[in-house]
């Protein structure tokens, strides 16, 4: 059985400290193997370690106790050399030999806190694996791993999680080959990277692990991205694919409806802004909206709103609001509607070419979106000759000007209750109408007319529901008293009359009529309201026969017969 040396015990139990020199110091058992300070300051020696150095010391003399009982090490080494490498009296450089004297691992304190963060591993003296201690927490956070002294695995934890969240595969030319992430910190590598001669290739994002990417980037040999491909609903397909030149966007299509089809494209600029949007709104196959940029900045919008595949629709941007559009309706290639927007981006103006014919002839106008104003060209001379008023977006009153000499001598009224709309009539000019309908239901239902500009009416006219003339009222001029009045029936065949002949404001005269003929006459020439004279005509309207009362009992006496 061996037994420790003294120089062993020395160093474990009596001087620990010791071990902190300037010098190097060789500790030696069962063969007593040493390395001098060149071999160690070769490459090969460059190790960092964890633990304190007391307990350090302590650990590996129960080690060395337990390895000569036993015949073999725990550690299998034959040798430990420390170093104060930076000369601040603190050892921050352990290196393990075996008993053949060849290291098999090291360990650094590369900050001086006292702790070893840094532990190579060897294997015939060549490095297979190192861990480190990046943020000095105690706790290992990277791991490389070597073949042949070659980088082929690297592994990063760096949530300190205690598990690996970064893999990085190298070639033989220790150049990265793929990189695996974990960037949820839910266990599953969800993003990888794919490298040719050290320039990435693909990038693929996998979420929910699955096996299906939700989104692969592919990069030119530049490094820069090719091609971009989105999967939003996670069910294979990708709905959204961008394409790259020189590292920038110039191309983009989605599937916005998840149905299969690309339905939005977007080509971008120089400078990788967007320069114009084609859009299928409505998923039929045929794109119907273009939208269009200049610096970044949205300046118009095209569309086909009858999906016919001409874009008739334009709308203009200034400083990102709309200030006008335009509606190509009959397709000849000249607007004929054109809405023009306040600074608030709502509706002030229309111009319409309802005729056809390239120039506008109807003008609408509104006040904060509501319809105030219509105004019109009817008789196609160049000048407004209608003019419609709204309020709360109903029409109130409107003004024609039916003789085309610019004065608006005709108005109607759409607020005088109980009619539907009264018309007025002002021919001469001086502001007072001549001639007045009143409707209901857009029946006329009421005439009045002054034929002779004197502000009184001399005729009026009562209609029946169907339009026909019912009534007719005739004023003697220069008065407000009736003279005739003119009954009608339903097919608007006069059938009886009324005069006032001697102007004293009491009707006279009465006449009867059948189908529309002259039939019977009867006058009160008394004057009592009474007639007391009645004159029958025939078919051709000649008076054939002539009765009187004579003693005013309201019955003939006499009676003449002509014929």
């Amino acid at each position: 059985m061996q037994s420790l040396t003294p120089s062993v015990l020395r160093i474990f139990c009596v001087q620990p400290f010791l071990l902190i020199s300037k010098t190097m110091t060789s500790i030696s058992y069962a063969g007593k193997i040493t390395i001098n300070k060149k071999q160690l300051n070769s490459g090969r020696f460059k190790r960092r370690g964890i633990f304190p150095l007391c307990l350090r010391n302590f650990v590996l003399l129960l080690t060395a106790i337990f390895g000569i009982f036993v015949g073999k090490s725990a550690y299998s080494f034959g040798t430990l050399v420390t170093e104060d490498t930076n000369k601040d009296g603190k050892i921050d450089q352990f290196v393990y030999l075996d008993r053949q004297g060849k290291m098999i691992k090291m360990e650094i304190d590369t900050n001086a806190d006292g702790k070893m963060d840094q532990f190579q591993y060897y294997q015939q003296e060549k490095l297979v694996r190192s861990e480190i201690d990046t943020n000095y927490d105690s706790r290992i956070d990277s791991w490389y791993y070597f073949r042949d002294e070659k980088k082929i695995r690297f592994e990063l934890d760096s949530n300190t999680s205690g598990k690996a969240d970064q893999i990085t595969f190298f070639d033989d030319q220790e150049r990265p080959l793929k990189t695996k992430k974990d960037t949820t910190g839910n266990g599953i590598f969800d993003s990888s990277f794919h490298y040719r001669s050290e320039k990435l290739e693909i990038y693929n994002r996998d979420n929910d692990g699955d096996g299906k990417n939700e989104e692969i980037v592919i990069y030119n040999i530049d490094g820069r991205p090719k091609e971009r491909r989105i999967d939003l609903d996670e069910d294979g397909r990708f709905e959204i694919i961008t394409f790259f030149s020189n590292g920038k966007p110039y191309k983009q299509k989605k599937d916005a409806n998840n149905d299969g089809q690309f339905d939005l494209f977007t080509h971008f600029g120089p400078e990788g802004y967007p320069e114009k949007i084609e859009k299928d709104t409505n998923f039929n196959g045929k794109l119907d909206t273009i939208i269009a940029y200049q610096n970044d900045k949205l300046v118009k919008i095209t569309r086909d709103c009858d999906n016919d595949g001409i874009f008739e629709t334009v709308t203009y941007f200034e400083k990102g609001k709309a200030c006008k559009e335009t509606q190509d309706t009959d397709q000849d290639g000249d607007p004929d509607i054109k809405t023009y927007f306040d600074a608030k981006v709502k509706k002030e103006r229309v111009e319409i070419d309802a005729n056809r014919n390239g120039k506008p002839d109807t003008w609408e106008y509104y006040n904060n979106e509501k319809l105030i104003r219509v105004e019109k060209d009817t008789q196609e001379i160049g000048r407004v000759t209608l003019k419609v008023y709204y309020n709360n977006g109903k029409q109130y009153k409107l003004i024609i000007d039916s003789d085309k000499d610019g004065r608006f001598e005709t108005t109607e009224r759409f607020d005088k209750p109980p009619w539907s709309s009264v018309i007025t009539v002002d021919r001469n000019g001086d502001g007072t109408p001549e001639q007045f309908y009143y409707y209901k239901n857009n029946t006329l239902h009421l005439e009045e007319i002054d034929e002779n500009d004197d502000g009184r009416i001399e005729l009026k006219n009562h209609y029946h529901l169907n339009g026909k003339l019912a009534k007719s009222e005739e004023y003697e001029e220069g008065t407000d008293r009736l003279k005739t009045v003119w009954f009608y029936n339903a097919k608007g065949d006069v059938i009886r009359a009324e005069e006032d002949t001697r102007n004293d404001g009491k009707i006279d005269t009465w006449y009867y009529y059948k189908v529309g003929r002259l039939s019977a006459v009867e006058e009160d020439t008394t004057g009592d309201g009474v007639p007391d004279l009645w004159e029958t005509y025939d078919g051709s309207e000649t008076l054939v026969k002539r009765t009187r009362d004579l003693n005013n009992d309201g019955n003939p006496d006499v009676e003449e017969e002509l014929y």
